[in-house]
């Protein structure tokens, strides 16, 4: 007798239940290969006479075991007149009947298929006298496989017998569905394995009755009825049918009379715990496996917990941008389930989201002490550095870096943690390169060189125009595409297609979105300075978000790139447009300008190939590559450098004075009939002809 300390109460476990136990766990393993057994003999057997003539052999090899293991704890109780033989004659009557019987109904089709109805009965006799018998060798069977009574079948209930039922009386009708010998070999399969394994069950029993009238030794089973209190008990507990001072005890009594039922230990353990171990030892006993299911429920536990706070985390893209969204949901489950482990007193290793936990948690205090790729030891300084850092861009917005005297003044500005004064000037210094209009190609080649390898760039097909990729080739195809004006200057492109006909462009104006195909086409423009964001939403899924409108979905037809380096490449897409966006207001509107002129004039605007007079100060440009200041033609409004004595375009005279100005002193004169303007002396209007007095 073994008592147990379950909830606080005292559980014993009468001598007779244990014996019961002992003899469950020495044949379950051998009752539980006669199937294997069976299987493995049956697909050597070439027809249905095969089975017939070499049935001994399968009964020989499946339950020899079985007898000899009964012998043996026969001995072990002191019992040493009891052998095989004895054992099989008087312990085994007839534990084969069931077996022969399916075996004799299958022949019978076979003598049907063969259309031998009218000889059955002298076949039938004539067959049995000729079946293979077990013959020495292994636990002496004989010829007493037959006409035994079967001794001491126990209730079904008790699980430890299967039953039959029908099986043979059903044999006819599976069996004659099929039309051959061979369906008949496939079908009597089943209902053999079936009455093996009855014969390994009826062996248990017989082990059972051995016992008690050799040995003394009284096997206590759980009855059908025992069976039926239990569930009753437990599905009342469940639907909160009993009442809370007797839930405990009668979930013992429960347990008392089924201790083979894991859901009892299940809902004792739910309820009560276990904080001495004593419900996971008697559930171990008694072959019910607590433990393991303590490790499937804590485990489905930490599941349906960490599903139902860190949904996003699960279903997101961006695994690292999902775990600083919600580090505060993981935390909350991360402390639901280490309470769980507390009040049922289990190891945290049975809950594996705990350890996921930590890891995404360590996760996020790495991401949240990072400032823009450099780790700080708290969170107190990477916040602070953070804001110094949103400071600092608030106070060089729409200041020109490039301008000597708003650099200075940017960088004698100081900010609140020693961190970023540290770095202060260093930063100046590479937002004012990064914001000069001259690199801005230059740039954004960089940034995308200093994240992602040139193997990746060009699997998405980046092109980064002069810098890198061949959109220079596609560049005249494009523009008549998107039909876009010839100063908005192309910056850096995705091509979608081999041949260039489809990509996302952004230029210095805009976030241009093109195709042209046969079944589709498609022009979207987007001004740069309402995107707002790149997100990598999904493999070759991203999603552009406007200020002030729906986001747009797009695919790059990218493959070959891993999700991480998907990921990176949208964070360092949307860095690219940020710098754009950043160049001082006045160059970002002369960008063209700027990247292409040839010259720069005495004030300083820039001029492009074709032109040869600044538009801002009207400086003309000689060949020599000198300005020259320049005046209009007071007769034909031509634009003429000074000093010079007559305009090139309609030939009037200029007097110039002797300070070389360009000073006209001829008076003039208007036509009476066109009112053309005309020097004075002249006879005749130059137009219209008309004399002038």
């Amino acid at each position: 007798m073994t008592k147990y300390d379950i909830a606080g109460s005292a559980v014993q476990i009468p001598t007779e239940v244990e014996n019961e136990r002992y003899v469950r766990q020495s044949i379950a393993n051998l009752i539980g290969d006669i199937g294997g057994t069976f299987d493995a003999w049956y697909s050597s057997q070439s027809d249905c006479a095969s089975v017939n003539r070499n049935a001994g052999t399968v009964l020989e090899k499946a339950i020899g075991p079985l007898v000899r293991k009964a012998v043996k704890m026969l001995s072990d109780q002191g019992v040493y007149s009891i052998d095989e033989k004895i054992f099989i004659s008087k312990y085994l009557n007839g534990f084969t009947d069931e077996f022969y019987d399916v075996l004799d109904d299958m022949m019978d089709r076979i003598s049907d298929i063969d259309d031998q109805l009218e000889e059955e009965q002298r076949y039938r006799q004539v067959r049995k006298a000729s079946r293979g018998r077990v013959v020495g060798g292994g636990f002496g069977l004989g010829g007493a496989l037959k006409g035994m009574a079967t001794a001491g079948v126990m209730n079904a209930a008790t699980g430890m017998a299967h039953s039959l039922g029908n099986a043979v009386g059903n044999m006819g009708s599976s069996i004659s569905a099929g039309a051959n010998k061979t369906a008949v070999y496939k079908n009597a399969k089943a209902p053999l394995r079936e009455a093996l394994i009855n014969c390994g069950y009826s062996v248990g029993n017989a082990i059972r009755n051995a016992l008690e009238h050799e040995a003394n030794v009284k096997c206590k089973y759980v009855t059908a009825t025992e069976s039926a209190q239990a569930e009753a008990i437990l599905q009342n507990y469940a639907q909160g049918r009993i009442p809370e001072p007797q839930r405990k005890n009668q979930m013992l009594q429960a347990l008392m009379l089924n201790p083979y039922n894991t859901e009892i230990y299940e809902a004792i353990w739910n309820d009560f715990g276990d904080g001495n171990g004593d419900l996971r030892k008697m559930s171990l006993y008694f072959g019910c496996g607590l433990e393991q299911r303590i490790q499937v429920m804590a485990c489905k536990y930490g599941d349906d917990v960490f599903n139902a706070d860190c949904g996003e985390y699960l279903s997101a893209f961006n695994k690292t941008g999902a775990i600083v969204r919600n580090e505060a949901n993981i935390r909350d489950s991360l402390k639901k389930m280490e309470q769980y482990c507390q009040e049922h007193d289990i190891e945290e290793n049975l809950i594996p989201k705990i350890s996921l936990c930590k890891e995404l948690l360590q996760t996020a205090d790495l991401e949240n002490r990072t400032v823009e790729g450099v780790l700080y030891s708290t969170r107190e300084i990477a916040n602070s550095v953070k804001s110094d850092y949103l400071k600092f861009y608030n106070n060089i917005q729409g200041k020109d870096l490039t301008d000597n005297e708003q650099y200075q003044e940017i960088c004698d500005k100081t900010y609140d943690s020693e961190e970023f004064n540290a770095i202060c000037r260093s930063l100046c210094e590479n937002e004012r390169l990064l914001r000069t209009p001259e690199r801005i190609r230059d740039n954004l080649w960089s940034i995308f060189t200093d994240r992602l390898d040139e193997a990746t760039l060009t699997n998405f097909r980046l092109n980064v125009v002069e810098r890198f990729g061949i959109f220079e080739q596609h560049e005249v195809m494009v523009r008549t595409i998107t039909q876009m004006p010839a100063e908005e200057i192309p910056l850096f492109v995705i091509e979608r297609s081999n041949n260039g006909k489809s990509g996302v462009m952004v230029t210095d104006r805009n976030l241009r979105i093109y195709s042209k195909g046969l079944l589709f086409s498609e022009n979207q423009i987007f001004d740069i300075r309402k995107i707002k964001g790149i997100e990598c939403v999904g493999r070759d899924k991203f999603m552009i978000i406007i200020d002030g409108a729906d986001s747009v979905n797009v695919s790059f037809k990218v493959r070959n790139v891993t999700d991480e380096k998907q990921i990176i490449f949208a964070d360092t897409f949307e860095r690219a447009i940020q710098i754009v966006n950043n160049l001082y207001p006045l160059h970002l509107q002369n960008l063209y300008r700027i990247l292409y002129s040839v010259v720069t004039c005495t004030c300083g605007t820039r001029l492009l190939p074709n032109e040869k007079v600044c538009p801002t100060c009207q400086k003309m440009l000689k060949r020599n590559g000198e300005f020259v200041e320049t005046e209009y033609c007071p007769n034909c409004g031509s634009l003429l450098q000074k000093g010079k004595k007559f305009c090139s375009n309609c030939g009037f005279h200029l007097i110039v004075s002797s300070e070389n100005d360009l000073n006209v002193v001829a008076l003039i004169m208007q036509c009476p009939n066109c009112g053309n303007s005309i020097n004075a002396g002249k006879k005749f209007c130059t137009r219209c002809g008309t004399k002038i007095q």
